[in-house]
């Protein structure tokens, strides 16, 4: 009988997965749309930062969930 049940998916990588795509969205509407009330109140370099950020973070939460579920496959 199998003591060790296997590890669940880690909720903090999805969630850190889900703020980068937020990230990136918002950065792209920034960007995408100039004339918006919220890019009006914020200089451009923000939607840039957040646009390089917001990937960053995603390619980065990606690698780890599939560095995590690589993790998991049964033992040869």
């Amino acid at each position: 009988m199998n003591e060790n049940p296997p590890p669940t998916l880690p909720v903090h990588l999805l969630l850190l997965e889900v703020a980068g795509m937020a990230m990136l969205g918002l950065g792209i509407f920034l960007y995408a749309s100039p004339g918006s009330a919220l890019a009006r109140a914020l200089p451009m370099p923000i939607a840039w930062w957040l646009i390089a950020l917001g990937t960053l973070q995603a390619a980065a939460a990606t690698v780890l969930l599939a560095r995590f579920l690589i993790g998991r496959r049964a033992p040869k």
